[in-house]
């Protein structure tokens, strides 16, 4: 017959330690994976953010394209009247520089601001572009060396361009994205 030999298990007093190395292990898993989700919506709104601004941008540039087309389909300077922002050169207070950071001058019921377009290509934006145009006043861009007839209009003309100012408001999705945008053109003397 044969004695079955048992061993004994040694059981040994446990400590642990892999409990403790696994809990670890699993709180810095943890923190990665919630640092990586806030990185990743920082970034969505930091894209959010630019394309709200682009938006705004794109806005204001439309803006100022409309009112060059305005200015060249203009047929006469009696077509700025100093209100809807179209401002004649002068000295009246109708014609006095405006304050374009200030929110009065481009609210809806102020008399000193043009509408254009509401969206831009299918985009609702939050409030439609505005621009104003005004008058800067005739720039002589013939060589001062040289003599020309002023009384002639075909050298006036040539020599002499109506200068326009145009600033332009482009708003995004929310009210509190705005793009101001400013720029010269020029024309034939009309």
């Amino acid at each position: 017959m044969m004695k079955n030999n048992i061993n004994k298990l040694n059981i040994t007093k446990q400590s642990g330690i892999v409990l403790i190395f696994s809990l670890l292990l699993l709180s810095v898993l943890t923190i990665l994976a919630l640092t990586g989700m806030k990185t990743s919506v920082l970034g969505e709104k930091m894209s959010g953010n630019f394309r709200d601004s682009e938006l705004a941008h794109q806005a204001a540039e439309s803006a100022l394209r409309e009112a060059e087309t305005f200015i060249d389909s203009m047929v006469s300077l009696t077509e700025l009247t100093n209100t809807n922002g179209l401002i004649r050169e002068g000295s009246d207070a109708s014609t006095q520089e405006l304050d374009y950071f200030s929110s009065a001058t481009w609210d809806p019921g102020s008399p000193t601001n043009y509408t254009t377009a509401n969206a831009i290509g299918g985009t609702q934006l939050a409030r439609p572009p505005k621009y104003i145009i005004k008058h800067m006043g005739k720039q002589k861009i013939c060589n001062a060396n040289v003599p020309f007839d002023l009384n002639s209009a075909a050298n006036t003309n040539r020599c002499y361009r109506d200068v326009f100012r145009v600033t332009a408001l482009g708003t995004g999705l929310t009210p509190d994205t705005t793009k101001l945008l400013q720029a010269y053109f020029e024309r034939n003397i009309l």
